[in-house]
């Protein structure tokens, strides 16, 4: 796999939570402890790169393509393979047969690979503890808008965080992470963090939560009718005039989200899903 240059903070993050984890995988495998270097091998799978990053960098891997995201998510998830062949050989292998074409290895068996040694320069305690600070502002923003009943497709107008920590640099992930268009940043005086909603809505804010839940539809009909990613459909749709109006101005988007030729507003083909969004019903066909 080729290195790339241009990495986002994500990226960064990441790479510094995998090399940390080899180190302190191998330090404990060295020293006889394989309950500690299981626990620390299955932190990073589970909670690193699953729950955390893979939900960051989704968007930029699936929908961009982006090669970077790539990169960072191939990287980490062969070694952590690696780390994983002691304990699971037989699964670790049946994966590694499926990667070994994609990925251009030339080893024939992942019990054939060499143990990862951990990059030093890629190690950055500093990102790792304020990246774990910014994922707990984010649980603690998402508590709040499920507090409140918000779902998270629906955007925010504004979040205002009184933090002692400095996350300048992660307002962008903040921002994905919980779908807010402005984050407003104050120094706090204590420990504890403080968050504010303004949950003021907009003409455009309005528009934007009612199109996510239209093709968060569309991908569910799809899937309900089992189609493949890269099969093109013709939907049929019968709604509101409401959701017409936006479905019409956001066509093309909608069209790219979903893999779909056209869009008639008519009844035809198979009934996929009828749904009520608010209070405006849509029924999905193709």
């Amino acid at each position: 796999m080729e290195e790339k240059k241009k990495l986002e903070i994500e990226d960064r993050w990441i790479l510094s939570r995998i090399n940390s984890t080899i180190e302190e995988a191998t330090k404990n495998l060295e020293s006889f402890k394989p309950d500690f270097y299981c626990k620390v091998v299955e932190n990073f799978l589970i909670n690193d790169l699953s729950r955390t990053y893979i939900q960051i960098a989704r968007s930029r891997i699936q929908e961009k393509q982006d090669e970077s995201a790539i990169y960072v998510l191939c990287y980490s998830y062969l070694n952590v393979l690696k780390l994983l062949a002691p304990i699971i050989p037989f699964l670790t292998e049946h994966i590694f047969q499926k990667l070994k074409n994609y990925l251009k290895l030339k080893e024939e068996s992942i019990h054939l690979c060499e143990w990862p040694k951990a990059d030093k320069k890629k190690i950055n305690k500093k990102l790792e503890k304020k990246f774990e600070k910014t994922k707990e502002i984010i649980e603690k923003i998402l508590a709040e808008r499920a507090k409140k009943n918000i779902n998270l497709r629906w955007p925010i107008k504004k979040i205002k965080i009184e933090t002692r920590e400095n996350i300048k640099e992660f307002v962008e992930v903040i921002k994905r992470q919980v779908n807010v268009k402005e984050i407003e940043i104050k120094k706090g005086k204590t420990k504890e963090t403080k968050i504010w909603l303004d949950l003021s809505m907009t003409e455009e804010l309005e528009e934007e939560g009612y199109l996510r839940e239209i093709i968060r539809l569309m991908q569910e009909a799809r899937k309900r009718a089992s189609l493949r990613k890269g099969e093109m459909i013709e939907i049929y749709v019968k709604c509101s005039d409401f959701l017409k109006e936006i479905i019409k101005k956001r066509e093309d988007l909608i069209k790219n989200k979903v893999n779909a030729s056209s869009i008639r507003f008519e009844e035809d083909g198979t009934l996929r899903i009828r749904k009520k969004i608010k209070d405006h019903e849509i029924a999905i066909y193709f």
